[in-house]
């Protein structure tokens, strides 16, 4: 189980380019960051304990990327092994009925389009 002192972050997002962008921001803010790639790698970090308190979800992760199927099974099995982390959804536009979906699945919040990186900023964890 990990510390409770240190709010955790997992983000599961398949450009690995803002995939890293968000792990340094949040890293530099002085969470604690775990980094998934694809459906598969963020079930096995949900899984593997120390359950985050954060979680930034893509939906249209592989292996089907263009469909939001992974993303809402894995927001599933978040939210079942743990209740109390935020999960917020990143999407596209054209996603906007799904993230709709995924907060009634119980995601915290949505962020519709692709990050406005410059506008990005992290409170800092302490």
């Amino acid at each position: 189980m990990s510390d409770p002192g240190i709010r955790s972050v997992l983000i599961v997002e398949d450009d690995k380019a803002l995939c890293g962008y968000l792990a340094s921001a949040l890293t530099h803010a002085g969470y604690q960051v775990r980094l998934a790639h694809d459906a598969t790698e963020g079930r096995h970090a949900v899984k593997a304990g120390g359950l985050p308190s954060l979680v930034f979800l893509d939906l249209g992760l592989p292996p089907q990327p263009s469909t939001m199927t992974e993303g809402l099974s894995l927001l599933d099995e978040v939210v079942y092994h743990s209740p109390r982390a935020k999960v917020i959804v990143l999407t596209g536009q054209d996603e906007s009925a799904a993230a709709l979906q995924a907060v009634r699945r119980g995601a915290f919040d949505f962020w519709l389009s692709r990050l406005h990186l410059h506008e990005f900023s992290v409170p800092d964890s302490s």
